[in-house]
């Protein structure tokens, strides 16, 4: 089943394809300013992306493990549209998400994340809402002070996205926190070009 989803996928996220003229699509690719030289992107809009997991989700009832592999076949892609179908159908399964999920991303996105526009879509849709949940506390703190001190600087990136979702969600921080963590994160721009 997990073959003929991964082969789902491929061939909607074709089929809506809006085939944009080439300046578009340059001006699309400076604009993501992907680190992937075989990056790819359609040009599809992520309301339509959105429409086309719930559908497949639909068609193809399939365990939380199921889609963990069909996860991990699409964030290997080169193509945008694929790594976001990744993240969108494995969000699908929410009520299965744990402390083991984050690790999963840490694992396996990060291996392929390669433009702010994967990145902060998933923080501020999958791992921000997630961690933002009751009871949550401790492990989004935990992550977040990790993730910030990582050498990876998607992973560190994703360390302040979530920190924003959380306080989005919350409506209350530590203040004395969120500055110090934001003064660390301008040490590492001057040097990585990070924002």
């Amino acid at each position: 089943m997990i073959d003929s989803i991964v082969k789902e996928f491929k061939n909607q996220l074709k089929e809506h394809d809006p085939y944009l003229p080439i300046d578009k699509k340059n001006r699309m690719y400076k604009i993501i300013n992907s680190s992937n030289p075989k990056f790819k992107s359609y040009g599809i809009k992520i309301s339509e992306i959105e429409k086309i997991v719930r559908d497949i989700h639909e068609k193809y009832p399939c365990s939380y493990e199921d889609a963990v592999e069909v996860f991990k076949e699409l964030i290997s892609s080169d193509t945008s549209e694929e790594n976001l179908s990744a993240v969108f159908f494995l969000n699908r399964f929410k009520k299965y998400f744990s402390k083991d999920t984050i690790n999963l991303f840490y694992d396996e996105f990060f291996k392929y994340c390669d433009s702010w526009a994967i990145c902060d879509s998933t923080m501020i849709r999958v791992i921000g809402p997630f961690l933002g949940k009751k009871g949550n506390e401790a492990l989004a703190l935990n992550i977040i002070e990790k993730w910030s001190n990582s050498k990876d600087m998607w992973v560190r990136r994703a360390s302040m996205v979530i920190l924003l979702k959380l306080v989005m969600i919350r409506k209350d921080f530590n203040q004395d926190y969120i500055f110090s963590l934001t003064e660390k994160m301008s040490g590492y721009s001057i040097h990585y070009n990070f924002f």
